[in-house]
């Protein structure tokens, strides 16, 4: 799906090229420890219900965001697959620009009624992130991920 250019701040948010899937996998192996691979981002890119958004500085992606709209009973969700900031560029704000922009771009959706994302259990920067943006738990996948560890699943309204 294609969604418009945004800048925060020094940060240009756009949506993803073919010329920029090895850095987005770059920054997946730096942020995982059972990071995607380039046929599944490829797969991801080439997806029309994906919103597939990369924040640039310079000539630098610096992260990613994926977003994936998923029918539900009588309505969608947006479904939060992937969001990474490059280790380089943490805790300098681009997470929640990153995610502020899925949010507004899930939301042009009329039919989208909320967003969900899993994240795995001991993930606190990410956990406290997806809070300040008023995500609320909803319940636990025991043993999602490679690992054994449980995922978390968090949801936002955005009506």
């Amino acid at each position: 799906m294609k969604a418009h250019d945004q800048v925060a701040g020094d940060l240009l948010i756009r949506n993803c090229k073919i010329g920029d899937l090895s850095d987005v996998e770059r920054i997946e192996k730096a942020s995982f420890d059972d990071p995607y691979t380039a046929i599944i981002f490829w797969s991801i890119f080439l997806d029309p219900k994906v919103f597939f958004r990369v924040g640039v500085m310079g000539d630098s992606i610096i992260g990613y965001s994926i977003v994936k709209l998923e029918n539900e009973k009588e309505s969608k969700k947006a479904h939060l697959i992937s969001i990474a900031i490059d280790p380089k560029h943490r805790r300098k704000g681009f997470g929640d620009k990153l995610l502020q922009d899925a949010i507004k771009v899930a939301s042009h959706d009329t039919q989208v009624r909320r967003m969900i994302l899993e994240v795995k259990e001991d993930n606190q920067t990410a956990i406290e992130l997806y809070k300040r943006f008023s995500f609320v738990r909803e319940s636990v996948i025991t043993g999602y991920y490679s690992d054994g560890k449980n995922a978390l699943i968090y949801s936002l309204d955005l009506l």
